[in-house]
């Protein structure tokens, strides 16, 4: 089952998005508008035009004969890792991916949106189950202590997903796997938008870490999809409590993509302030963040968020610390399979200083080998500390 892979594009093809629907599914429709879509609308068309017809032809039949919903998604998830790129995906109700997409689309075009029912976490399949891919900030699945990496081996005593496993429930008991050791943990589900989720860890990841007499701010922007995140990422360095500190960890590991305008010029723009005066109620505002910056990354920092990363590392703004980005840097799109799928293809190549990003990951300027230690405390973040406090020494 697919996962969802990042945004740095949008485009909306509204017309397309009533040409199937769940209730009269109909295979040879699906496979039009899928085939159509990606001739006319892959990046590489030109370039790879004869292999992109072949993988088409190849699945075709497949696609055409499937008998349900279910079938024809799982012919596109043998068919689209033949094309080797990023940001080409397939995502129905039982992916989390899809309710962002249903979120991105109806703000857009002022439909309403499909809610996810969520314990913020991101879950990826493997053998055993499903690996916890991230934990959103002051979420439930961080407050019932899951870890990223755990795998979740079944929900109430059954299969477990992503998505139906938290529908309509008011409690779900997992049973969870971590470092060869089973044990349980009972969650409690909420229901909002997949955006609204993502934003909601944003809000809460921001913190002051105070050490040895200095402050640093602390904010992990899950995705860039939306401009409330940059709002909030630069109210927070520039008027909120994350003004005036000795130093900023700005944390782009895991998450997805978006566009990367407003996540970097704050950390560019001089550092003078501004007082306010209205009537005898006073605020301040500070132009610019240029305390010194670490930038965390890692595999799970995608498509905008690379490129954000590239220009802190190209510019020496920014101390980078993590591991190495994930290198998957296409522009795309999210076009509608009726109301029950999304096809996510590859539109646009980007290069940086002339560099294609596109497998080509960000480096660190220090590499960890590890995140977490075996209590689970994050091993990137007092990394950064100790750097930012060796900085402010000077």
């Amino acid at each position: 089952m697919p996962v969802l892979t990042s945004l740095i594009a949008l485009s909306v093809l509204p017309n397309q998005a009533t040409a199937v629907n769940r209730q009269s599914f109909n295979a040879n429709q699906a496979w039009t508008m899928v085939s159509q879509m990606i001739s006319q609308r892959y990046y590489a068309r030109a370039s790879r035009g004869v292999e992109m017809q072949r993988i088409l032809s190849k699945y075709a039949d497949q696609a055409k004969s499937a008998q349900d919903e279910e079938a024809f998604a799982a012919v596109m998830d043998r068919m689209i890792p033949e094309f080797g790129d990023s940001h080409f995906d397939f995502l129905t109700r039982e992916d989390q991916g899809f309710y962002v997409f249903n979120q991105l689309i109806g703000e857009l075009m002022n439909r309403d949106v499909v809610k996810l029912a969520n314990i913020g976490a991101w879950f990826e399949p493997v053998e055993k189950g499903y690996r916890v891919k991230m934990v959103l900030n002051g979420s439930e699945a961080e407050k019932k202590g899951l870890r990223k990496g755990d795998i979740i081996l079944s929900a109430d005593g059954g299969p477990f997903q992503p998505v139906s496993s938290f529908v309509d429930k008011e409690s779900v008991t997992l049973k969870v796997m971590r470092d060869d050791q089973e044990m349980t943990v009972q969650v409690s589900p909420v229901t909002q938008g997949a955006i609204d989720m993502f934003y909601d860890g944003t809000r809460r990841s921001a913190k002051i870490i105070e050490r040895d007499g200095k402050r640093f701010a602390y904010l992990r922007v899950w995705t860039m999809i939306d401009k409330k995140f940059h709002e909030f990422m630069s109210n927070y360095a520039l008027r909120g409590a994350g003004s005036g500190t000795d130093g900023f960890i700005y944390d782009l590991r895991d998450g997805f993509g978006g566009r990367p305008e407003g996540f970097y010029e704050p950390f560019f723009a001089p550092n003078y302030k501004i007082e306010w005066d209205m009537g005898g109620t006073k605020s301040n505002q500070i132009t610019g963040y240029s305390n010194p910056l670490c930038v965390l990354t890692n595999e799970g920092t995608r498509s905008a968020k690379e490129v954000v990363s590239a220009i802190f590392k190209q510019s020496g703004r920014a101390f980078m610390l993590g591991r190495p980005t994930s290198g998957d840097v296409l522009g795309t799109s999210p076009l509608p399979i009726g109301d029950w799928a999304f096809l996510e293809i590859p539109m646009v190549n980007l290069h940086f200083e002339g560099q294609q990003l596109e497998k080509n990951p960000v480096q660190p300027d220090k590499m960890m080998d590890k995140e977490y230690d075996a209590e689970g405390n994050d091993l990137v973040i007092e990394e950064a500390i100790k750097h930012l406090l060796e900085k402010s020494k000077n």
